[in-house]
């Protein structure tokens, strides 16, 4: 009896564990913080764009930005900013300040307008470098799969070495790729 109590609180552990470690989500951040952080420890820094009335922008919060190895993935390589291109605020970036224009019922956020090089779609997921310089702005939905295939492409710096339609083939080819995901994307 006490052998069978005791296999039944170290499986409840181990369950409940699990479920934290699944749990786990992007440590989404602040402009101010990833300028401040970036100073100490510089890492690549993928932003999310999107506007609160996006559907398509909702859709990546509820299925791409969970599954457990985007969100490792990301927390592990990268400061992760989720930014509202209608945010009406002024933000300071890389020493320059942006503001919102518009009145408050339309508009946009100039540094969403900067990032984005003046193409304000949303979702748009943008990758900077470790000195805040846009390396790449990939509009549209991206699920789970594509979302790991371009975060380790830019992530892992394949993308100053390979061109991405070589790394995306062996992406694709590899044991990486088929990787189940916890989702219905």
């Amino acid at each position: 009896m006490l052998l069978k109590k005791t296999l039944l609180i170290i499986f409840a552990i181990v369950f409940v564990s699990s479920l934290a470690i699944s749990q786990e989500k992007i440590r989404w951040r602040t402009w101010e913080e990833v300028n401040q952080l970036s100073q100490v420890e510089p890492k690549k820094v993928i932003v999310d764009v999107y506007t609160d009335w996006c559907k398509v922008c909702k859709k990546m919060d509820k299925y791409t930005y969970v599954t457990p190895n985007v969100v490792a993935y990301i927390n592990k390589n990268y400061y992760a900013i989720k930014f509202d291109a209608e945010y009406p605020e002024d933000i300071m970036f890389d020493g320059k300040e942006y503001e919102f224009v518009g009145s408050k019922k339309r508009g946009y956020h100039q540094l969403a307008a900067h990032i984005l090089n003046g193409q304000l779609r949303y979702p748009t997921t943008v990758f900077l470098d470790e000195s805040l310089k846009v390396i790449q702005a990939i509009p549209g939905y991206l699920d789970s799969k594509t979302m790991m295939m371009i975060t380790s492409y830019f992530g892992d710096n394949h993308y100053k070495t390979t061109l991405w339609k070589r790394y995306e083939k062996s992406y694709k080819n590899s044991p990486r790729y088929s990787q189940p995901v916890n989702n219905k994307n």
